[in-house]
């Protein structure tokens, strides 16, 4: 008698494959997404403190 699993290995090593490239895109595409949000922030932060010291400084 065979086994249920026998004989898919390969199929299963040629779709974990896909799996993991797919996988590495998400990765770098979620990454860059990360780095663009610090950007954001970094900037966001800056354009405050600049409006805050503006505010308090025209006396």
């Amino acid at each position: 008698m065979r086994s249920a699993g026998g004989g898919g290995g390969g199929v299963k090593a040629k779709y974990g494959k896909k799996i993991g490239e797919g996988l590495g895109k998400t990765k770098a595409v979620a990454s860059s997404g990360v780095r663009k949000v610090k950007e954001g922030s970094s900037a966001g932060v800056q354009w405050i403190k600049e409006k805050y010291r503006k505010t308090t400084h025209k006396r």
